[in-house]
């Protein structure tokens, strides 16, 4: 089937927020132990916090589907490439 568009999508094994945060701190040889209070992030982000702090439903099936491969499918792949430069 032809392909009509552009199509949104994410990495194929999504992570939440204590996850990646984890994830940041191994790749970084850091602790990740403190959480930021949602008012905090609010205050200094504005509305953008939102797409951080509520939880998201998304798929990278449709992607995966019409051929797309991941060069980066899981996140700590994706962190040591993006933070060894």
């Amino acid at each position: 089937e032809a392909w009509g568009g552009p199509v949104n999508t994410v990495a194929p094994n999504c992570v939440t927020m204590r996850h990646l945060a984890a994830a940041i701190g191994r790749e970084l040889g850091r602790p990740s132990y403190f959480r930021v209070p949602d008012w905090a992030l609010r205050m200094l982000i504005g509305e953008f916090a939102d797409a951080l702090l509520v939880s998201q439903r998304v798929s990278a099936e449709e992607a995966q589907r019409l051929g797309y491969t991941f060069k980066f499918p899981n996140i700590q792949e994706a962190l040591s490439d993006l933070l060894s430069k």
